[in-house]
């Protein structure tokens, strides 16, 4: 049975269609609230969320994962941080798993777990699992395991080389895979097929753009003895249309946008919009790996590891509403 009206956002937008505005050659990109705390994950199934996806299927759900080291458990969790079931993967080790994306097909909705941790840059190959979304049965603190096999398992190599990567996102429009190199400089985007069988080959991901335009850190950052990784990329998200995308950083959040017969390698020379998270020295989002544009609303949810785990909402700002 599905459940609605799972989270609560401070500015209320369901069942808005959210229009994507151009002016000239450089789109326009919405204005977003201030985030606001959503929730907190306490759940110590959940202590190193490292994926984070909103579901296609019932509005306010979101989906998480953690990173290596863990279960290779999906969770189903409330806007406010309740689990609200646990699903083990069948067939799907987490030698890293490192971000989580939703799609749709047709009339099915789908989830692809990013096996594509490398901190080394060492695997000779990577995994892509696609499982169709499950039903959540809504019960807060579901501790209940539940099996879920593989619709789909992607395997691939980078063309020019392995690579850290813990940005993913599915283009379902374009039938396309985005992966974002994590400890490159600058980033690199790569692109794969959206393969929706099981195949015995293993794929090659190519890359397609640079991502210049991702700001710096900055004498600020640099003082702090981690600063200077505050740039690198640790999660990405796609527009249902697929012509925005959204970035995460351990700093902030950035927002890119296309025209529909853009290439990225085109929209990534403009300046993003940024949207700017709490300061880590507040001690919120310590370590934010975590991020997904969901699909009914355009609300940017934001999480972190370590337990308890915030979870930050930004909401879109229509004309003449405010927050």
């Amino acid at each position: 049975m599905k459940k609605k009206g799972i989270c609560l956002c401070t500015l209320v937008l369901w069942g808005c269609c959210f229009t994507w505005a151009v002016s000239g050659t450089a789109p326009e990109p919405p204005s977003y609230g201030s985030p606001s705390l959503s929730g907190r994950v306490t759940d110590t199934d959940l202590p190193e969320i490292s994926g984070l996806a909103g579901s296609c299927k019932t509005q306010g759900l979101l989906w998480m994962i953690n990173d290596s080291g863990n279960a290779n458990t999906l969770f189903g969790v409330s806007a406010t941080g309740q689990v609200l079931g646990k699903f083990n993967i069948k067939d799907a080790p987490n030698v890293d798993w490192e971000d989580l994306s939703s799609f749709t097909q047709g009339r099915e909705s789908y989830l692809l777990i990013a096996d594509v941790g490398d901190n080394m840059a060492m695997r000779s190959s990577c995994c892509l699992y696609i499982v169709r979304e499950p039903e959540i049965n809504g019960a807060e603190n579901n501790q209940t395991i539940e099996n879920l096999g593989l619709y789909a398992k992607i395997t691939f190599s980078y063309e020019d080389g392995p690579r850290d990567c813990e940005a993913v996102a599915v283009d379902s429009v374009k039938q396309k895979i985005y992966l974002l190199s994590k400890r490159t400089v600058p980033p690199v985007l790569y692109e794969l097929p959206l393969i929706m069988k099981n195949s015995d080959g293993i794929y090659m991901a190519t890359p397609v753009a640079r991502l210049n335009s991702l700001p710096s850190p900055t004498p600020d950052d640099l003082k702090d003895k981690y600063g200077k990784f505050r740039s690198q990329p640790t999660a990405m998200d796609l527009s249902p249309d697929g012509n925005a995308m959204v970035i995460l950083t351990y700093k902030n959040a950035y927002w890119y946008e296309k025209e529909s017969k853009e290439n990225w390698d085109k929209a990534f020379s403009r300046q993003p919009g940024c949207l700017t998270l709490p300061h880590p020295h507040t001690g919120e989002l310590l370590i934010r790996e975590a991020l997904c544009l969901c699909p009914q609303t355009q609300n940017i949810y934001v999480s972190s590891e370590r337990l308890p785990a915030p979870i930050y909402v930004l909401c879109p700002i229509l004309y003449g509403i405010k927050p």
